[in-house]
C-alpha cells in the first residue's frame, strides 16, 4: 500500500476517472454550518472540473522525484455571474437586511434552498476529496435542482437561476445515462447473495468485459456459473468455491 509504485497506481487510478469538461466537482462543508450541527454535510456548489493539473511528486534522494503528492491542482467552471455550475446562495439568505422581521424571515426561507447530503452518503462527502459514483451525483443534482427552483421563487438571490436550472438538468441527462442501460446490476447480485455486488458491476464497465450499454446478463451469468474469467471482486463461497445464485434472471 505504502509503496512508490503503488502511490503511483493509486494516484493514476484516482485522477484519472476525472475527464475535464466532463466531470462534475460538488463543494461541501460539514459541521458548524450556519445552518446548525444537525445538517452534517450541506452542498454548497456543483460545476464541472475544466482542467486537472499534473502530478507532483516529493524530492525524492539525490534529487529524483520522490513520492506522488495527493494534493492535486483543478480548475472548475463556477463563477458569480455564470451559469456553467452555481454556488448555492446562502449568503445572501443570511446577509442582514436591516429589518429583523425580514431577517427572521429569510432565515426561514433558508432552510427551503438547504442542500444536504443524503445520510448515507456521508462517507462519499468526507476525506476531503472523493469519487462519486453516477447514482450519488444523480441524487444530490436532483436535490440542488429543487432547491434552485425554490430559488428562483423566493426571488431574493439575484442570478441567471432559470439557466442554472437547464444546466442542472443537462447534467442530470448526462448523468443518468452514466448510470447505465442496466443500473440495478449491482443491486440485484446482492439480493442474490453476491458479496460487493455493485463493486462487480463497477469493475465491469470499467475492464470493458461490458458496455455501459449492453446488456451485463450474459457477461455475469457466464462468470457466476464458471464459464467466463471471473472479475477480482466476485465472492467465493464458504470453502473458496463459487457460490451457487442461479440462473441470472433475463
Amino acid at each position: 500500500m505504502f509503496g512508490r509504485a503503488r502511490q503511483e497506481a493509486l494516484v493514476k487510478l484516482f485522477f484519472g476517472r476525472l475527464v475535464p469538461e466532463k466531470s462534475l466537482v460538488f463543494f461541501y462543508c460539514k459541521e458548524g454550518n450556519p445552518l446548525g450541527d444537525s445538517i452534517t454535510r450541506l452542498i454548497v456548489g456543483v460545476g464541472r472540473i475544466t482542467g486537472v493539473d499534473t502530478v507532483r511528486h516529493y524530492e525524492g534522494d539525490g534529487g529524483k522525484p520522490g513520492y506522488p503528492m495527493w494534493d492535486r491542482a483543478f480548475r472548475h467552471s463556477i463563477r458569480p455571474d455564470g451559469e456553467d455550475g452555481f454556488l448555492i446562495p446562502y449568503h445572501d439568505y443570511l446577509e442582514p437586511t436591516g429589518d429583523p422581521i425580514e431577517d427572521a424571515r429569510r432565515l426561514d426561507l433558508l432552510r427551503e434552498i438547504a442542500v444536504p447530503a443524503d445520510h448515507s452518503h456521508v462517507r462519499v462527502f468526507s476525506y476531503a476529496a472523493e469519487l462519486a459514483p453516477p447514482d450519488i451525483a444523480l441524487s444530490s443534482l436532483v436535490r440542488c435542482l429543487e432547491a434552485v427552483r425554490v430559488i428562483r421563487r423566493h426571488g431574493i438571490a439575484k442570478g441567471p437561476w432559470e439557466r442554472r436550472e437547464e444546466w442542472l438538468n443537462t447534467q442530470i441527462a448526462s448523468v443518468w445515462k452514466d448510470r447505465g442501460a442496466f443500473p440495478g446490476l449491482g443491486s440485484t447480485l446482492e439480493a442474490f447473495g453476491v458479496r460487493l455486488g455493485t463493486a462487480l458491476s463497477l469493475e465491469l464497465i470499467a475492464s470493458g468485459a461490458v458496455h455501459r450499454e449492453a446488456d451485463p446478463w450474459p457477461t455475469v451469468d457466464g462468470s457466476l456459473r464458471g464459464k467466463k474469467a471471473r472479475p477480482a471482486c466476485l465472492c467465493s463461497g464458504p470453502q473458496g468455491g463459487a457460490r451457487n445464485v442461479g440462473e441470472a434472471p433475463r
